[in-house]
């Protein structure tokens, strides 16, 4: 007679384990679009970015929210139609500028998972980088607003990348048009196309430290 409660105790326990072992998947539901990041800028070659690499990142990246995001409150001063242009240009600037150090930092380093935790409009990632002997602690945050988690910003040793591009853009844009603001995003981006061919066998060693991801 003890037998049926001795089996029903062990269901029991097996379902409890069971759900126990699905919270950290779906915890970590972040941590998969930060891999699947990672794993795009270490396989990519590193070359100009092309259609193919821009379509895939895009997968896992939002660059309208990052867009929004960097330019702040001035977001809701503009029209839709200069929205959709800032968009294209913000996104332009970081797949130029960014790109190519993404995959220097990810191609040489290894990314370890630390926690992450929930946030009113998606959650926050930890992790570890490491590149030689150069430790630095790398914080995703990731917004579930276009239906599944895309990153928005990520912070190399808490200088986050959007305050930074956005305390920029929003200095130009609280003091000039629309227009002179996307002049000058235009101008920087030339000058950084120009320089960074110059500079791409001197900078080549530096690349590989993890601040790049931001500077």
């Amino acid at each position: 007679m003890r037998r049926p409660r001795f089996f029903s105790y062990t269901f029991t326990i097996l379902l409890l384990l069971s759900a126990l072992a699905v919270l950290p998947a779906q915890a970590r539901e972040g941590w998969s679009t930060v891999e699947n990041v990672v794993d795009i800028f270490t396989t990519w070659q590193g070359k100009k970015p092309n259609r193919a690499i821009s379509a895939a990142a895009s997968e896992y990246i939002d660059y309208s929210e990052m867009a929004e995001r960097a330019l702040g409150r001035q977001w809701s001063k503009i029209d839709a139609s200069e929205k959709r242009e800032f968009v294209s240009l913000f996104t332009r600037v970081i797949e130029e500028r960014y790109y190519p150090r993404w995959h220097k930092v990810f191609s040489r380093g290894k990314l370890e998972y630390i926690k992450d935790a929930p946030l009113a409009d998606g959650v926050r990632v930890t992790t570890l980088c490491t590149v030689g002997k150069k430790k630095d602690t790398i914080i995703w945050q990731l917004s579930k607003r276009s239906g599944n988690y895309k990153v928005v910003s990520l912070a190399v040793d808490d200088q986050d990348l959007v305050t930074r591009i956005g305390s920029r853009i929003q200095k130009h844009m609280k003091s000039e048009s629309f227009d002179d603001l996307i002049a000058w995003m235009k101008d920087e981006f030339e000058l950084k196309d120009k320089s960074s061919r110059r500079m791409a066998k001197s900078t080549a060693v530096r690349m590989n430290q993890t601040g790049q991801l931001l500077k």
